[in-house]
């Protein structure tokens, strides 16, 4: 029966080896260098904690399957907006379904591109401070010379401060 339970394999940057977890069991996790030895050690573990919970006659939980989606489903929306769908969907030449799948595929599209897009921002925020600090570093002429002390850079913002910098001039 411990071969019905899914196990999810990740990358963990922290550990810089593959992490696997079951979701039916917390707690459960095992590592490896790669995904298969993560995965045959997690399996070594999934059976040592199901003949734990036999021995100790715990409930074993319910293995998650795979849902079996018809392609139907029933929405309820306010008279108004049922009217506006209708009348929206006849002027585009559509059906009311077709307007709904179009609707939905919009919205989880767009989540999917906002999340493409916010992760190439972040990425081009680090580089942008990074440029940012070399070019503080290049700017310094030869005859004045800054003592930099801390530069901290806020990821969230990409604002890039200096804190604790002191301006000499040669000679001093």
């Amino acid at each position: 029966m411990e071969n019905e339970y899914p196990l999810t394999v990740e990358w963990s940057k922290e550990d810089q080896q593959y992490v696997v977890t079951c979701p039916a069991f917390p707690g459960l996790s095992a590592l490896g260098e790669t995904r298969e030895q993560a995965l045959t050690e997690a399996e070594t573990v999934l059976r040592l904690f199901v003949e734990s919970y036999k021995e100790r006659q715990i409930e074993l939980p319910e293995p998650r399957t795979v849902e079996d989606f018809s392609g139907q489903f029933r929405v309820r929306l306010p008279k108004s907006l049922h009217r506006q769908a209708a009348q929206l969907a006849e002027s585009d030449g559509i059906s009311l379904n077709q307007l709904v799948i179009s609707a939905i595929e919009a919205r989880v599209g767009a989540k999917q591109m906002g999340t493409k897009m916010l992760a190439t921002l972040k990425q081009a925020l680090k580089e942008h401070a990074s440029q940012m600090n070399v070019a503080l570093a290049s700017a310094l002429s030869s005859d004045e010379r800054i003592d930099i002390t801390t530069i901290e850079t806020n990821e969230v913002s990409s604002r890039t401060q200096i804190v604790g910098a002191r301006s000499t001039t040669k000679g001093n």
